[in-house]
């Protein structure tokens, strides 16, 4: 479980080089990589190609916006934790009934949620 962070609430949007749009855009992607990590930890009869790419391009814009904005970096914890809580009804609905067993936090360390090479229970598929 990510460790909890204590970052004021809004402060990338405040940090220079670091606007409310970028905030989102990075949200928005790790988003998407959450409900598709959480899919392949708990469907793992679905793991497909599919996923993997769509791991593999979110990953890599996520990236960029990060590189592009380094001072992102400084409250990744944050924008994980508001992008999880955003993913969370997304997942829900994929997931079904194995949606039961969603933690209220992230499971995921950011650093795990951005590997191109981090699958959970890869070892399974």
């Amino acid at each position: 479980m990510m460790p909890a962070v204590a970052t004021e609430p809004g402060t990338a949007r405040r940090i220079p080089g670091a606007g409310s749009d970028e905030w989102h855009d990075l949200s928005g992607l790790l988003q998407s990589v959450i409900v598709t990590l959480l899919r392949w930890q708990l469907q793992p009869a679905g793991r497909c190609d599919a996923w993997r790419l769509a791991l593999r391009s979110d990953r890599r814009e996520a990236a960029r916006c990060l590189r592009d904005h380094p001072v992102l970096d400084a409250v990744l914890h944050e924008v994980v934790a508001e992008a999880y809580a955003l993913a969370l009804p997304r997942a829900r609905a994929a997931l079904g009934p194995a949606a039961a067993s969603l933690p209220a936090d992230c499971p995921f360390w950011p650093t795990e949620i951005l590997d191109p090479n981090h699958l959970p229970g890869a070892g399974r598929s």
